[in-house]
C-alpha cells in the first residue's frame, strides 16, 4: 500500500492505493488532512508538488480525476475502488478471564 498528498473536493487529503501487476491504481481510501500538521520543509514540498498533479473528486463512493480538465474522458472515468470484507458480527468475543480458561493458564 502507498500513499501521497493530493486535493480532493478542494480539500487537501492523503489517498491511499495500490498497484496491481498490470499497473492500474486502486484507491483503498482517503482522510482530510491539514497543512499545519506538516512541518519540514521535505513535506511541505511534498503537499506543494502532489497537490499539483492530483486533483480528484468523490462522489457516490467513487472517484474522478480532475487534474486534466483537457481531457473529458478521463475526467468522467472513475477510479478502482477495492472493497473490503467486513468480519462476521456473529464471532464470539472472550473476555480476560475466558481466556484464560481456555488456554489453561
Amino acid at each position: 500500500m502507498m500513499w501521497c498528498f493530493a486535493k480532493i473536493n478542494n480539500q487537501l487529503s492523503e489517498i491511499f492505493f495500490d498497484e496491481n501487476k498490470n499497473g492500474e491504481k486502486a484507491i483503498l481510501g482517503h482522510c482530510d488532512v491539514e497543512a499545519k500538521e506538516y512541518k519540514t520543509k521535505k513535506e511541505k514540498e511534498w503537499i506543494r508538488k502532489d497537490t499539483k498533479k492530483f486533483v480528484f473528486s468523490y462522489e457516490n463512493k467513487k472517484y474522478y480525476d480532475k487534474s486534466d480538465p483537457r481531457n473529458l474522458l478521463k475526467n468522467t472515468a472513475p477510479y478502482k475502488t477495492k472493497r473490503f470484507r467486513k468480519p462476521s458480527k456473529t464471532s464470539k468475543t472472550y473476555t480476560l478471564e475466558e481466556m484464560k480458561e481456555k488456554l489453561k493458564l
